[in-house]
């Protein structure tokens, strides 16, 4: 049986945001290699 990835819903504002993949526009590679280079959270994004 295939593993089954349940996608985290986009924040309604980027306050609301608590993990880099609820910002619009990062799905999880993006995201992998934002935190490669060490932003590991959407306030480390500066914004």
């Amino acid at each position: 049986m295939a593993a089954t990835c349940i996608k985290q819903p986009k924040a309604a504002h980027p306050g609301a945001c608590q993990t880099l993949e609820q910002r619009p526009n990062i799905g999880p590679a993006l995201a992998t290699d934002l935190r490669l280079i060490g932003i590991r959270s959407p306030r480390a994004s500066g914004s």
